[in-house]
């Protein structure tokens, strides 16, 4: 056998592939219109089994991340607003002391007020003194 004998030399391999029913549909009486893309016509070259399958991967992890952050944005947000309402409280309850500290006198200021003298505090000294 010589090389010029072999009847299928030079023809290429025929490959069988599958026809899905909602490849190419045209719709609407005007120009053809492809509601869904053909398989064989992806953007991820030949290896589109793998193309499809990795975006929807990626889609859901971004849109796993999208509701995190949104979650942990709005329980940002409630800790805040405790913190802000605490803040507040805390506030008014040193408002509250300081208005009683205020109103409050000191003790024996009638009786300093009353003869202007500070005997009572003499007294006290006296008579609780260390004596050697």
């Amino acid at each position: 056998m010589t090389t010029g004998d072999n009847k299928n030399e030079g023809n290429a391999v025929r490959v069988q592939r599958r026809e899905y029913d909602e490849d190419m549909i045209p719709t609407g009486t005007g120009p053809v219109v492809v509601v869904t893309q053909s398989r064989k016509m992806s953007i991820y070259g030949p290896n589109f089994n793998y193309g499809p399958i990795q975006l929807r991967k990626q889609r859901l992890l971004e849109k796993m991340k999208k509701e995190a952050e949104t979650a942990m944005e709005k329980r940002i947000e409630e800790l805040r607003m405790a913190q802000r309402i605490l803040d507040e409280q805390l506030r008014s309850k040193q408002v509250a002391v300081q208005q009683v500290l205020t109103e409050r006198k000191p003790c024996n200021v009638e009786n300093t007020q009353k003869n202007g003298s500070t005997q009572q505090y003499q007294h006290h000294s006296a008579v609780y003194a260390i004596k050697p």
